[in-house]
């Protein structure tokens, strides 16, 4: 670590999650460590910070951490190519923009930014003076992918790229999908609640791997990048129906998240589908799952529950409650008749 003109910079290197305790015992002089709680912390001229971590045997990592910065920090992150791990980064709060630099590809960050890449990868983070940020890491092997996630639900080309090479390239989404925030934001709490009781670790694992799933499956669209605002026409509404039409069988990825793709405000959103269509995207979005519903329900192989889960409901009462809002009738009666 050095400072020059009230900018502190650091380097670190990717390590495995078997030598985490290893790599933060050369710290031990900069980091106050409580093993009961689960927690590292540091206090300085240049910064304060906080994180609780779980580690899980060697296939996962989880931090929680909080980092204020009292000087302009530049953080660079270097590679590590041997062996093969992915981290999710998730930006959960801050008071300021900060920046990612990846290559030759720079990221504003903000609350909500999604980060995934492997430890080939070679970054830099700039932090403002003042600023503070709350983010939640998830460092995962590559046999956690192998045992825990469906391969098939991994549809983004550069998402394939990370997870199949060995690529410094990342994957940013700038604005969390809603099933994926409310499930990094319980993950978070229950990492910050281990401190004082333990962690059910297969819960954990399950927990995690629904996230990747729900991720993964949610994918910004085919380009590279999200769609920026030049790249659209005037007719947002038809766009943002066909994004959904091939996304039935998922839960709902939230206005904030489809106002940042297709590059439009909420409310210039919400307008456009309401002059085109008459309805709003979510209105939209569940009247064509629940066609999608009564399709799969006419297959008489196909019980409520198991259309609940093929839509992508967390439990089959919701199904109903939905299925019964757009029909009048609960699905079982459906079926029936």
């Amino acid at each position: 670590m050095k400072e020059e003109s009230d900018t502190v910079e650091l380097q670190q290197q990717f390590f495995p999650i078997s030598t985490f305790h290893a790599v933060m015992d050369k710290w031990s002089d900069l980091l106050d460590h409580d093993p009961n709680r689960n927690v590292y912390t540091a206090d300085n001229d240049y910064h304060n910070f906080e994180f609780a971590y779980q580690l899980l045997a060697d296939d996962v990592l989880i931090l929680h951490q909080k980092t204020e910065c009292h000087v302009k920090h530049r953080m660079e992150l270097l590679p590590r190519e041997e062996g093969k791990f992915y981290t999710l980064k998730c930006l959960l709060d801050q008071n300021k923009p900060a920046r990612l630099i990846n290559g030759d590809k720079h990221y504003d960050m903000h609350q909500g930014t999604i980060a995934f890449f492997s430890n080939y990868a070679n970054y830099i983070t700039e932090l403002p003076a003042g600023y503070y940020e709350e983010n939640l890491q998830i460092v995962i092997s590559h046999n956690f992918i192998d045992e825990y996630i469906n391969r098939q639900h991994i549809s983004h080309p550069r998402m394939q790229r990370i997870i199949n090479e060995p690529t410094d390239c990342m994957f940013v989404i700038p604005q969390w999908p809603a099933p994926v925030k409310a499930k990094v934001k319980q993950l978070a709490q229950t990492v910050l609640d281990s401190s004082s009781s333990a962690p059910n670790k297969l819960h954990l694992l399950t927990h995690i791997s629904n996230t990747l799933d729900t991720l993964f499956r949610l994918q910004v669209s085919q380009n590279e990048e999200t769609i920026s605002p030049s790249a659209l026409t005037q007719n947002v509404a038809h766009q943002v129906t066909a994004y959904l039409d091939e996304r039935l069988s998922i839960s709902f990825p939230g206005m904030d998240f489809l106002a940042s793709t297709f590059g439009v405000s909420v409310s210039g959103l919400k307008r456009n589908f309401k002059q085109e269509l008459n309805i709003t995207p979510f209105q939209y979005y569940r009247q064509q799952q629940m066609q999608l519903a009564r399709q799969k329900l006419e297959e008489n192989d196909n019980s409520v529950s198991e259309v609940a889960y093929q839509l992508g409901f967390d439990n089959p009462s919701n199904f109903i409650r939905a299925f019964k809002g757009e029909f009048n009738i609960t699905p079982g009666q459906y079926q029936k008749e």
